[in-house]
């Protein structure tokens, strides 16, 4: 799973934890991190990836054989 996390500053670009923050934002995907950063403030939330919808496969016009 991944995960995002925010500062309470939106400027915020440096680095926390071993994350790299741009704008206050980093995402990460241990989930043993997030007491942390909720002990000093930080919102965390859970991204949640959307599963790409599989494009119909259209079936090619069958060729007619020599004769038909």
């Amino acid at each position: 799973m991944s995960y995002t996390v925010k500062t309470p500053s939106k400027t915020f670009s440096g680095e926390r934890a071993g994350l790299t923050f741009e704008n206050g934002t980093a995402s990460f995907e241990d989930a043993a991190l997030i007491p942390t950063f909720e002990l000093y403030g930080f919102t965390v939330t859970e991204e949640v990836k959307e599963v790409a919808e599989k494009e119909e496969v259209k079936e090619k016009p069958k060729r007619k054989k020599r004769g038909e």
